[in-house]
């Protein structure tokens, strides 16, 4: 998406069309906090990513260097500086590694975005107070009484560190309000319900589906070269084991030269995996497959006028709290290690 965060902080137009509904699209009490944590997980992750893309980078460079120097001597300034120059990346892409891992980079980033999306999750779900409020005033006061209250127990709940992401379950995550089966005030309603359908499932159909289109435009970059790279190192492979056979082939064809860029291919794809692997790409994308046609569905279903406020709410937010369940279950995989 162009422009991320336009569900939480809604545009001075949809403030404009339902100045009633100002305790839930501009409060305070969640916003700040949605914020400081949005931001230190945006901040953490860069930095994880960073480090451990070089690190990685590091340690496949000076790999390629010390093959050089076995297979194509030749080729390789007999220096000192260059040695000493590789063993430092190598050094140091394993240093970097050991750094993210004990200083908890991973840990950080997955907290404060766990963090971030539950608390997302609690200003929509906050809407059901809609169905029970009177007017604008005492939606209000029911709004900064739920918000408050849910975000205390998520404090609290973060207490437990990272181990929270390994036993969460959606279900319980979803606060439900002694709602009314019919609204005290039935324009209220309406409104929350079609602020509620734009700001929060129309947004998060349209998030889903430009991650899927993101990922389908990197996956077909990353499987070409891989691809590439696997070819050139089969085809080089098959040259070489050709000339061991027939040993006139030998004398025709830089057999050190061939063993350096096969084992460089080789080194290059098992690179490009730990890069892919660490981000998760194919997961992501079936993940945002599934979780695209579940609100798709819901919105469908939500313009028939058939299902209450509550229910929608309610249904969206499962969608949502799983797919942040399933992103849970998923990132502790996240690694740069060889």
């Amino acid at each position: 998406m162009i422009e991320h965060g336009r569900d939480m902080f809604p545009r001075e137009r949809i403030l404009q069309e339902y100045p009633d509904l100002d305790p839930l699209l501009n409060n305070p009490i969640i916003d700040d906090e949605f914020t400081r944590r949005d931001k230190l997980a945006i901040e953490g992750k860069k930095t994880f990513h960073r480090i451990g893309q070089f690190a990685v980078l590091l340690v496949a460079g000076s790999a390629i260097f010390t093959m050089a120097e076995a297979l194509i001597p030749q080729a390789i300034p007999d220096s000192f500086i260059l040695r000493l120059i590789a063993v430092a990346a190598a050094g140091l892409g394993i240093v970097l590694q050991l750094f993210i891992i004990f200083t908890k980079q991973k840990e950080k980033w997955l907290l404060n975005r766990y963090a971030s999306e539950r608390l997302r999750s609690i200003k929509f779900q906050a809407y059901q107070v809609a169905q029970t409020a009177e007017d604008a005033a005492d939606l209000k006061t029911q709004a900064d009484a739920f918000f408050r209250r849910a975000v205390a127990d998520l404090d609290h709940e973060l207490n437990g560190g990272i181990a929270i992401l390994r036993s969460f379950r959606s279900g319980e995550a979803f606060i439900r309000t002694k709602a009314a089966k019919k609204p005290q005030n039935a324009e209220l309603a309406d409104h929350a319900l079609t602020a509620f359908r734009e700001l929060r499932i129309k947004y998060q159909y349209m998030f889903a589906n430009s991650e899927i289109d993101r990922l389908n435009q990197r996956r077909r970059m990353f499987n070409s070269t891989q691809d590439m790279v696997y070819l050139a190192a089969a085809a080089l492979t098959f040259l070489t084991l050709g000339a061991r056979l027939y040993e006139p082939l030998q004398s025709m064809i830089a057999m050190g030269w061939i063993e350096f860029i096969i084992m460089a291919c080789f080194v290059v794809g098992a690179t490009e995996s730990i890069l892919d692997y660490a981000l998760l790409e194919d997961t992501n994308q079936s993940r945002y497959e599934t979780y695209a046609a579940q609100i798709n569905a819901l919105l469908q279903e939500s313009k028939t006028g058939k299902i209450p406020l509550p229910a929608v709410i309610e249904e969206m937010e499962l969608i949502c709290l799983d797919e942040l369940a399933q992103f849970c279950a998923s990132a502790q995989k996240i690694s740069y290690r060889f």
